[in-house]
């Protein structure tokens, strides 16, 4: 029960671990579309997901450096992970700076560079093996808890089958208690009537000498 419960515990937390990727990869897509909406027609409306992704980001990097604690080479790729994040934002920050000051050219030359594509890239591949990781071990997980039931039925089972085995014990012992107590008690019987019948035959011989001295 115990290494069920903390096999089906893991497992939520592996699960929290691959939202929390999604979720910076979300976010990231999230972000790089408000540059590009923002970029093609300046309004800034479309920067309310970009700011609202940063928060979202950071939250959801605190929350794989936390599950992952115990794990350094995890946490090396959240690290490096969490570089991209902050390459890719700070791109996009530049992009959008130079656009608010008018250079165009600048913020084009930027875009043209694929930096942002490149970093992109980067942060997908990291996710993938972050995600692929926890993928293994889910599925390792999993096999510990369909072991764990298979050894809890098997343990069902047998003790089914010693119970059945002490009761029929019990049955044999019963049944063999009774069958001696019944002769005990023929015994008791058959000495009892023995008894009387001595009884009877010495009484019978003393009324007889009674009588002859009579």
């Amino acid at each position: 029960y115990q290494r069920a419960r903390d096999s089906m515990f893991n497992l939520g937390a592996r699960d929290n671990a691959r939202t929390a990727v999604q979720t910076v990869m979300r976010r990231l897509l999230d972000v790089e579309t408000a540059q590009r909406g923002y970029l093609l027609t300046g309004r800034s409306q479309y920067l309310a997901p970009y700011e609202a992704a940063e928060t979202d980001m950071a939250h959801a990097i605190i929350r794989l450096r936390e599950h992952h604690r115990n794990d350094p080479d995890m946490l090396r790729l959240v690290d490096a992970l969490q570089e991209q994040v902050l390459q890719k934002t700070s791109e996009v920050e530049a992009t959008i700076a130079l656009y608010d000051q008018g250079s165009e050219e600048a913020w084009k030359g930027i875009l043209l560079t694929d930096i942002g594509r490149e970093k992109m890239e980067s942060a997908r591949r990291i996710s993938d093996v972050l995600l692929v990781t926890e993928d293994r071990r889910v599925a390792i997980e999993r096999a510990g808890i369909y072991r764990t039931l298979d050894i809890g039925r098997l343990s069902v089972h047998g003790l089914t089958v010693l119970s059945l085995l002490a009761y029929l014990f019990f049955l044999s012992k019963n049944a063999a208690l009774q069958a001696s107590r019944q002769a005990h008690a023929q015994q008791l019987q058959a000495e009892r009537d023995s008894l009387e019948h001595q009884v009877r035959l010495r009484t019978e011989r003393s009324g007889a000498l009674a009588d002859e001295l009579y």
